[in-house]
């Protein structure tokens, strides 16, 4: 199949599954504090089973016409009235899923009124097709590796992995589907959903409340 004039197999799919608190994780699904488990593919029971599940991602939004216009880095709520946005797309022939992928303009102005975690009305002027997830300026600005290759279950990114200080003991898990075809870049990264799991609008949230009590910028 054929997508203006770029190839993939099936299409691209991210949701995110949810469990209450990390120090209640067991076996393969088990996590450590701090960022060491950040990006690791786990087995797919731990996109599922107990965890609640979120709707899937979207990537795409209608154009002035009125008709779909597939995104590789988007814009997705977090909840409270706050914005964040990932990249879903192929990078040389790899399925890459992104996080925290913090619009260049704004990444001075992390956790402060006007900057990132974005408003909605700010958020709809970042809708990108970026080539690869760099470039949608994904995990640099908060000092994460949040670039993941492949498909399955992955780590994504939570308050206690950002802040040793964070009482949000959420853990995120992000099930990564589809393929890529021709060895090209940006497949299909068709529309799969309409709601990000609360992930990195939690994760940079509390962040910021944990920035103002311990002098982190």
């Amino acid at each position: 199949m054929k997508e203006n004039g770029q190839m993939f197999t099936s299409p691209l799919s991210a949701q995110y599954f949810i469990a209450q608190d990390w120090e209640q994780l067991t076996g393969e699904c088990r996590l450590s504090a701090g960022t060491a488990d950040l990006g690791k593919f786990v087995p797919d029971s731990c996109c599922g089973g107990n965890q609640t599940a979120q709707a899937p991602l979207r990537f795409s939004t209608n154009n002035i016409s009125g008709a779909p216009q597939k995104y590789t880095c988007a814009p997705q709520p977090a909840g409270g009235g706050l914005w964040v946005r990932d990249f879903l797309g192929c990078v040389g022939g790899a399925v890459t899923f992104a996080e925290a992928c913090v619009p260049g303009t704004l990444a001075s102005r992390l956790f402060q009124s006007g900057g990132y975690p974005m408003s909605q009305d700010a958020a709809a002027g970042y809708w990108e097709n970026s080539a690869t997830a760099s470039q949608c300026n994904c995990g640099t600005p908060l000092g994460v590796n949040s670039i993941y290759t492949g498909t399955g279950c992955v780590v994504g990114v939570a308050s206690f992995m950002l802040s040793p200080n964070s009482t949000d003991k959420t853990a995120f898990f992000a099930k990564v589907e589809g393929s890529c075809g021709g060895g090209m870049m940006n497949g299909d990264y068709s529309a799969v959903g309409s709601v990000v799991g609360a992930a990195v609008g939690a994760a940079v949230g509390a962040a910021a409340g944990s920035a103002a009590g311990s002098g982190m910028s």
